[in-house]
Order: C-alpha cells, then structure tokens, then sequence
C-alpha cells in the first residue's frame, strides 16, 4: 500500500491503531534508528546479545517547510519532530549491554527511574548523556521522543538503570 500523507490533524471517534507483524521490529545488531523503519513502531532488543548493542538515535531536523511547498506542510519534509521510538526489552539482556545514544550534538531531556537490582532493589535516578542497560529486566521500556532542535524527551518503565 502506498504512503499516504495528511495536512493536518487527524480525528477518529473509535480510535487509529497499528496492528500486524511489521510493528514491531526486532534488532540483535548496532543500528541506527530512522523515522520511518523505527518510528512509531515497537522496538525490541533482548536475549542473548552476540555483541554490544548501540542503537543510535537519528540527528533531529527541525528545518522549515521550502517555500515552494505550500499551501500547506510539504509531504517530503525532512523535519523529523515529534516521532517517538519505543524500545522494549522482553526478555533480560544474558550478556553484553544495549546502549541507547544521539548523534553526539543532540542531548536527552528527562530523567530515567528504575531500580538497581544488582544490590538493594533501591530506586536510582539518573539523567544520562547516553543510556546503558545490562542485566535488564524482562519487560521494561524505554521511549524517545523527538523533542525539539538537539533535545530528546526520554522516559522509561522498570529495570536496572545505570
């Protein structure tokens, strides 16, 4: 089926949804996440890792619409605010880590929670320059937003952070 783009917003009364097997997508590899093959869809890394995992962010875009667009936004825009990449981790990470990381201009905005479970079980916080998980819980998530210019939202739902 071909993209179909719409010039403003978007109303259901029963709800829009995803569904089938190309909502999630499944990485065991270094990867550099992109708007349209991880954005919006669920992203899962977990198991038994043959290597480090860096999934890197894309560099966020906030460029205007070209003049020579209008009326209205231009379907082919580069500007990438707004797209969310979750990423899931459904079964604990065995050996190796996931490291979750930006181009290296573009910082995270927010502070993560989850619990240490490799002493206390105590509630650590932590606002990172790049995200590390190893030891992860079976079920917890991570999500990223693009935010604004360089800035990503972040939030997170149980596991081992550090």
């Amino acid at each position: 089926m071909a993209i179909t783009t719409f010039d403003g917003p978007i109303r259901s009364l029963g709800g829009i949804y995803q569904q089938g097997p190309s909502t999630v997508v499944e990485i065991t590899a270094s990867t550099t996440l992109n708007p349209v093959a991880h954005g919006g869809r669920i992203i899962a890394v977990g198991g038994t890792l043959a290597a480090d995992v860096v999934l890197t962010l894309p560099t966020i875009n906030t460029s205007a619409n070209v003049s020579s667009s209008g009326p209205g936004n231009d379907p082919n825009t580069a500007n990438n605010e707004g797209v969310v990449y979750t990423i899931w981790v459904p079964t604990t990470i065995a050996a190796y880590s996931l490291k979750i990381g930006t181009d290296g201009t573009d910082k995270y905005l927010g502070t993560i929670f989850g619990v240490d479970t490799d002493s206390s079980n105590a509630l650590v916080a932590y606002t990172p320059a790049a995200i590390k998980v190893y030891g992860q819980r079976y079920c917890s998530w991570l999500w990223c937003s693009c935010y604004t210019l360089c800035k990503f939202l972040i939030g997170a739902h149980h596991g081992d952070a550090r």
